[in-house]
């Protein structure tokens, strides 16, 4: 054995294994991230996927899952240039999720996407999760071309090519240039999908505010022409009961909040479409209520829990107006508002989720809906105690016998 054979034999590993071998370990890193930090990613998943809880938290678990696998493919020999062709393949849908989150403002950040660190603000985050992708682009372009293409060739054999032909591949530039490309169609398609989604979800909020007015009616005819009340009249401090469960919380915002218990199921019996979720699109319930207690995304005014006349300035001293009210007392049907959407909403530590101004739609007493622009700046409502909300439809002034367009 000459010297020269014996230098060969005690060769180095190829850069593409090295390649591979950074790749795998910053798809482990990434998939470890994510699992340190679920909540925030199912959060962005929800955001950019257009699914609910609990498909948000399956597919977040299915992209952990497949980073892995990603991973051990990049290190077994057998199956390394698979790896790296859906490697590339997986990072040019990274980069349409990134771009969906540079393009929407109200999609959450999550540094897993973004970074080692996040921003904590998720355009910041997307752009620093597109460079991360492009070099790790580059860096899976350059080891599929030192792969061998046979699963059995040795991992640390040189590649050799004959000096009269030259292996097609893409170049560096071309493989940016197709990312770019995808990037930029995907966002151009997100904002268009995403608006025909936001249009979808007005369209069926408005229609459920029709069909609440209904079940609305219903339980009315039954009940002496009142809208659903559930307090002590004539004390806001009282017990406020369903179903033998005293519900929590101010006379007023309790009871907008779980109105809809009295007409579910008897009345109504979609469920699912008004219950309030959580961020994550979990139902959100009252600790310790039965199963009947409902907490509604689809607030009742509040003006529906006291007398017209408690709505008048100056604020009457009179306990006797804390009661339900009836059909009769509405004096303005098509301009009072009756219910108020707030599903599309950013969280707030106080009142849990807050209306946007320039997308909340509302039910009118009379049964119709529309999609209304509101003074949401806590001013615009009546000024009164036990738990008011101070927003239009919410405490208008004069009440039910009052009007708010």
């Amino acid at each position: 054995m000459t010297r020269a054979s014996a230098a060969r034999k005690i060769s180095v590993p190829p850069p593409a294994l090295i390649w591979c071998g950074i790749l795998a370990a910053v798809f482990i890193a990434a998939a470890a991230l994510k699992s340190a930090n679920p909540q925030d990613f199912v959060r962005t998943v929800s955001g950019v996927a257009w699914i609910s809880h609990p498909w948000s938290t399956f597919f977040a678990t299915l992209v952990v899952a497949w980073e892995v696998s990603l991973a051990v493919m990049l290190v077994l020999p057998a199956s390394r240039r698979i790896g790296l062709t859906a490697t590339l393949v997986t990072l040019c849908l990274f980069v349409a999720v990134l771009v969906r989150i540079a393009v929407s403002p109200d999609t959450p950040g999550c540094g897993c996407l973004g970074g080692f660190r996040t921003t904590g603000e998720s355009r910041s985050d997307a752009f620093v999760g597109m460079f991360r992708n492009a070099c790790m682009a580059w860096i899976a372009f350059h080891a599929l071309r030192g792969v061998p293409s046979r699963a059995n060739a040795s991992p640390l054999a040189p590649v050799t090519r004959s000096h009269g032909s030259r292996r097609a591949a893409f170049t560096l530039i071309e493989i940016l240039v197709s990312i770019a490309i995808v990037a930029v169609l995907i966002g151009v398609l997100v904002p268009v999908l995403a608006s025909a989604r936001q249009n979808a979800k007005v369209t069926i909020s408005l229609a459920t505010h029709a069909q609440l007015s209904a079940a609305t009616s219903m339980y009315a005819e039954r009940n002496k022409e009142f809208y659903p009340y559930f307090a002590t009249p004539g004390n806001p401090l009282g017990p406020k009961v369903i179903d033998g469960f005293d519900v929590p919380g101010h006379y007023f915002r309790a009871q907008s909040w779980h109105w809809a218990s009295l007409i579910i199921p008897e009345y109504f019996s979609q469920r699912g479409a008004i219950e309030a979720r959580d961020i994550n699109g979990v139902p959100v319930s009252t600790p310790g209520s039965p199963e009947s207690v409902v907490r509604s995304r689809f607030f009742l005014t509040h003006n529906a829990f006291a007398a017209s006349a408690y709505w008048a300035d100056p604020e009457p001293d009179d306990a006797a107006l804390f009661r339900g009210v009836t059909f009769a007392d509405v004096r303005f049907p098509s301009l009072k508002g009756l219910t108020l959407d707030v599903s599309i909403g950013q969280p707030t530590a106080e009142e849990g989720i807050k209306p946007k101004p320039n997308g909340t739609s509302v039910g009118l007493a009379d049964g119709s809906a529309r999609l209304a622009t509101l003074d949401l700046s806590g001013l615009a409502g009546m000024a009164r105690p036990h738990g008011v909300l101070r927003w239009p439809v919410m405490a208008t002034e004069a009440g039910m016998a009052g009007r708010d367009f």
